[in-house]
């Protein structure tokens, strides 16, 4: 089964990373650079998950994150986090606000697919 993943991303490493994870698990994968396309993107379609930095254009996730829960989606996407920072009080307000998982960067690939694994067989069996 493809997954629709969609990554908002400003950093191309970040992006390049993320890529290579969903594309070893077979997703279809959609990029945006900006808050309007990211917006553009959900109007028109209804990702399974979401990967997004936590510093964006002129915004960051837990803004980006309340929107997405604005919208009336078919499907609530599940939503990562990525960030070079680990503040305590950073990850807690992006889960809190609505995020499925916070990761920390660097990461390993390895690490990152089994968590992408974990997300997609929850969302198999109905446990969103």
């Amino acid at each position: 089964m493809s997954h629709k993943a969609l990554i908002y991303s400003i950093s191309n490493s970040n992006i390049e990373f993320y890529k290579k994870s969903l594309n070893n698990l077979n997703c279809k994968l959609n990029v945006v650079y900006a808050f309007p396309d990211f917006e553009r993107f959900l109007l028109n379609e209804t990702p399974d998950l979401i990967v997004m930095d936590l510093e964006l254009d002129n915004t960051d996730a837990i803004t980006v994150i309340k929107e997405i829960k604005s919208h009336q989606l078919t499907t609530d996407p599940f939503i990562i986090v990525c960030s070079p920072k680990s503040d305590d009080y950073i990850q807690i307000s992006a889960l809190n606000s609505g995020a499925d998982e916070f990761i920390d960067l660097p990461l390993n690939h390895l690490i990152f697919e089994s968590k992408l694994k974990a997300l997609f067989k929850r969302k198999q069996n109905g446990n969103t």
